[in-house]
């Protein structure tokens, strides 16, 4: 995993950034990217980004500066990231309620997106420059060998908005005004946030939210009870601040099937931890914390029909041992 260089032609798949440009930089440039008049590139390599560009890190405009080059100039792909949907939803009128936006402009919203808004200033030129470059980006990618999702690989999902996308799957309009509670935003969501179950008791998130919901490990074939199918993020603790409790082994109503097809799928938005390791020979999460001081992580695909250990690659320190 110390060894950057890699020969043949393949794609680079590069986790969730969030703001965090001087590790992207620095992790293009030891995978032997470099920058030219038209950005970065590689000489037989193209890097495929994950999403979540954007909120959190100080360096938001450069990040969005050197991914958009290179995915201009065919140096790279990208994913939507639920980051980016909800920086599209922030600007984009309600089309039921007058006044109102897709993404409501509540004080916890604001202050989640407040980096990027500040960063981007509000408003301006470069704001709807970047806004108007979120809405071409596709919501899945298909690569053939591998397949990249931001949260989640879903084919009953892919299949509800395949008729809707724009080309290259890009998100559509009308998939972004889709009413809340609709096959077309429930897909959306699920292939950009993830599926989620009810838990029996809520808990207290970092930002002192209540939320009755838990992540679902769509990947684990052992998901059939509730200890083992969900996950929580980092640092929750139950409503009245105490330490959340162990999950019982109640039996899980799973809202999706477990992936299964042998083509791997890369993914990111899980927050993993320890070092980077794929979670079954064909599923493999990118998102490594670096916006909680973890590092950013890449896996460097060649072809092969399944996930090897040697071929993460990462740029920032390794976290504590993982989930």
């Amino acid at each position: 995993m110390e060894n950057n260089q890699v020969s043949g032609e393949g794609y680079d798949v590069i986790g969730d950034i969030h703001g965090y440009g001087t590790h992207l930089e620095g992790l293009l440039l030891s995978m032997g990217y470099s920058e030219g008049a038209n950005g970065y590139s590689h000489p037989n390599r193209r890097a495929v980004f994950v999403g979540d560009l954007v909120d959190r890190g100080p360096n938001q405009r450069r990040t969005i500066e050197v991914v958009r080059a290179m995915v201009m100039s065919g140096a790279a792909k990208m994913v939507l990231g639920n980051h980016e949907l909800n920086a599209i939803g922030y600007t984009l009128p309600n089309p039921v309620i007058a006044g109102e936006y897709v993404r409501i402009h509540s004080d916890r919203n604001r202050r989640t997106h407040k980096a990027f808004l500040d960063q981007l200033v509000e408003g301006s030129a470069d704001h709807q420059e970047a806004i108007d470059w979120f809405k071409s980006l596709p919501i899945w990618l298909d690569l053939g060998g591998i397949r990249v999702a931001h949260a989640c690989w879903h084919e009953a999902s892919i299949n509800v908005l395949s008729d809707l996308v724009g080309p290259d799957n890009a998100i559509s309009h009308q998939i972004l005004v889709s009413a809340p509670g609709s096959p077309e935003r429930e897909a959306l969501s699920i292939l950009t946030r993830g599926p989620e179950v009810n838990i029996a008791q809520p808990y207290k998130n970092r930002a002192g939210g209540l939320s009755g919901k838990a992540r679902f490990k769509w990947w684990s074939h052992d998901a059939t009870t509730i200890d083992k199918a969900v996950m929580l993020p980092d640092g929750v603790t139950a409503a009245d601040g105490s330490t959340y409790p162990e999950f019982n082994a109640d039996p899980v109503d799973a809202p999706v099937e477990i992936y299964s097809d042998r083509v791997p799928v890369l993914f990111g938005h899980y927050w993993w931890k320890g070092t980077p390791a794929k979670i079954t020979p064909y599923v493999a999460c990118l998102d490594y914390s670096v916006a909680g001081a973890g590092p950013l992580v890449a896996y460097r695909w060649q072809g092969e029909r399944e996930l090897n250990d040697d071929h993460f690659v990462q740029f920032g320190p390794i976290t504590e041992t993982g989930p």
